[in-house]
């Protein structure tokens, strides 16, 4: 994630990466921990809950993301079009991470994975690799864990028949569901928006990127403070051939890969269309 800081017109002044520290790593695990807690005691006294949900990677995202693991030399055994855990993805990651190809591998990865939402049918995490999981710490700011507090104080606390939630539960899920999607979009806007206002102040500088993603018209790079671009296939030197399976750029004397290290400038900054134009070096 990304940290904006602005002054005190609105302007962007700085754009970097934000990293977790150890207490919010603790507070992070304490968190996940309660709503399993939560998740599971509801369930197991057959109490609706809005549980969160991430299902299984779809079968044809999956093949790829196999595919293309192991065109980098790993083991993908327990990976197929048909199955796949948590565990198994873990194990694959580490492995790709002590041969230094942790970026590329993640990044694939992440794409390969379904987007999570809420349910009122409880069904595996399974980024988390947990069976049962609801969003129960944040009442005051997140529907779900709002529906979650309320279910537990009308059934648990004043005993109220369960059954009497269960189309209230759905409802809730499906808003916080869309609610989520709504909220997620305007977040990335404003953003890229201030993103690509800062980026016009330095049009012609160079950094250092990673390439996030490959197309057949070039591929997008993320540089250190998470600003991305595009290098379209016409400013690369060489005639390049797009290979899904791989997810690469090819040409007979360079290659351009998902998660590889590139060094590029910044050529143009479209703020009407919030697009950034690099070229490589």
């Amino acid at each position: 994630e990304c940290r904006i800081i602005l002054d005190e017109s609105g302007e962007v002044l700085d754009i970097f990466r934000t990293e977790r520290g150890d207490s919010e790593r603790m507070i992070e695990q304490f968190m996940l921990t309660a709503n399993e807690a939560v998740a599971r005691y509801l369930s197991e006294l057959s109490v609706p809950c809005v549980y969160r949900i991430h299902e299984n990677p779809p079968p044809e995202k999956l093949s790829e993301f196999a595919a293309f693991a192991q065109n980098l030399g790993l083991n993908v055994s327990g990976i197929t079009g048909e199955k796949a855990s948590g565990a198994d993805f873990s194990a694959l990651l580490s492995a790709a991470r002590k041969r230094g190809i942790g970026a590329p591998v993640s990044y694939a990865m992440l794409r390969s994975m379904s987007k999570a939402k809420y349910s009122d049918k409880r069904s595996l995490h399974f980024g988390l690799s947990l069976d049962y999981y609801c969003h129960f710490t944040s009442p005051i700011r997140r529907l779900s864990d709002l529906a979650t507090h309320r279910i537990i104080h009308k059934v648990i606390f004043e005993k109220k028949r369960g059954e009497l939630y269960s189309s209230y539960v759905k409802r809730a899920a499906s808003a916080a569901s869309e609610a989520e999607l709504r909220a997620i979009t305007a977040e990335r806007r404003i953003e890229n928006l201030y993103k690509v206002t800062f980026m016009t102040k330095n049009i012609g500088k160079e950094y250092d990127a990673i390439i996030t993603s490959v197309t057949s018209f070039g591929f997008f790079a993320e540089l250190e403070n998470t600003v991305e671009g595009l290098v379209p296939i016409s400013e690369l030197c060489g005639v390049f051939i797009y290979e899904e399976r791989s997810m690469s750029l090819r040409s007979s004397k360079k290659i351009y890969r998902l998660g590889d290290a590139v060094r590029v400038r910044v050529e143009e900054v479209d703020v009407i269309r919030g697009k950034i134009r690099f070229s490589v070096l």
